[in-house]
């Protein structure tokens, strides 16, 4: 079969002035990262169609299962034990699962395996559900790697692995998430890998606005992988090292539908614009479901992007960096990134 691919490879040292690669309708699933490198081509769906260029795999409601076994649903809420699904991903072909990195304040890693379910994200099992809780206590000082909070919840989480903890740290403005090394749900303590940029301090989420300081924005964080959490629709959990993805879809009775469209995220980079190509439009196309970048291109010049969805990438929806210059990005959405647009080079502004 054909791919997308295979069109741009075929230009190699023809003789044209721009080649048109036009995409019929439907989902055109990538096996690696889409690489353009060639100059003057146009890429875009046939007569606006309706096209999805994805960096994951669709998964068919039919492998979508209850959980039988005893064993896991005696670790889940109670309350969602029979909303919960679980598919065990070799059996459609998938053995890599990625890893969960930090993220947030610079952190430039690509996400581990994501899910969409009818083109919108759901989200790890975190908690809590909403908002954040309080450090209460930074035993070691701001550049320590302990803190105390006040929750008797994980005091439920005895068979937790690979706990992970997100927060504003130390200033409102600077998130990060921090691996958890050990968690002492006795005495309600966190050790994390390491201190967070900025370290460490005492929080006051959840006062009014008018009622905290400068000097106390930050201390605060949720809890997140954490199966027992799984608790309400949106929400999934990787186990790794069994391969099952356990999902409560986000409807009321968690079942999935033959019509709904589900995916996976796989390859890293959905399009690489490689060095030092130009001329280069991507127009009228839905672009998703990749761990890092949507599109990203190093040293590249006239490249024109407009018209486009941009979504659920583990990383930025485009990165056009190095020395790149002419680069136009107009009447696109990008909802649901890890960011929205990255330029340098030769900037103008009209």
């Amino acid at each position: 079969m054909k791919t997308i691919q295979h069109a741009i490879t075929s230009l190699k040292g023809a003789q044209y002035s721009t080649a048109y690669i036009e995409l019929l309708k439907g989902h055109h699933d990538l096996a690696a990262t889409l690489q353009i490198n060639v100059s003057n081509v146009v890429k875009r769906s046939y007569q606006r169609q309706a096209v999805n260029v994805t960096g994951g795999k669709p998964i068919e409601s039919r492998y979508f299962k209850h959980i039988t076994d005893h064993d896991v649903l005696a670790k889940l809420p109670s309350n969602a034990r029979k909303h919960i699904r679980v598919v065990h991903l070799p059996d459609v072909g998938i053995t890599n699962y990625g890893t969960i990195q930090e993220f947030g304040n610079g952190a430039r890693n690509p996400a581990q395996i994501e899910v969409f379910y009818n083109g919108k994200p759901l989200h790890v099992a975190q908690w809590p559900n909403e908002g954040f809780i309080n450090i209460i206590e930074v035993p070691e000082g701001q550049s320590g790697t302990r803190f105390r909070y006040n929750s008797s919840v994980p005091a439920g989480w005895a068979n937790e692995t690979d706990l992970w903890v997100y927060g504003y740290w130390y200033w409102s403005w600077s998130d990060r998430s921090v691996k958890v090394a050990s968690l002492n749900a006795y005495t309600n303590t966190v050790t994390v890998v390491q201190n967070p940029p900025y370290g460490l301090r005492i929080g006051h989420f959840g006062k009014p606005p008018e009622q905290v300081r400068f000097e106390d924005q930050g201390g605060y964080f949720r809890f997140y992988n954490v199966f027992s959490e799984l608790d309400q629709p949106g929400e999934y959990y990787m186990d790794k090292n069994s391969g099952n993805l356990y999902v409560w879809m986000p409807n009321k009775d968690g079942n999935v539908n033959a019509s709904d469209i589900t995916y996976v995220s796989l390859i890293h980079d959905c399009i690489n614009i490689v060095q030092n190509v130009h001329d280069i439009t991507l127009t009228d196309f839905t672009l998703e479901a990749c761990r890092g970048n949507g599109i990203y291109g190093v040293n590249v010049h006239d490249i024109q992007i407009q018209n486009m969805d941009i979504r659920n990438t583990g990383l930025t929806g485009a990165v056009l960096t190095g020395d790149s210059r002419d680069v136009t990005i107009t009447q696109c959405t990008i909802p649901d990134v890890g960011g929205g647009i990255y330029l340098s080079g030769t900037l103008y502004f009209a």
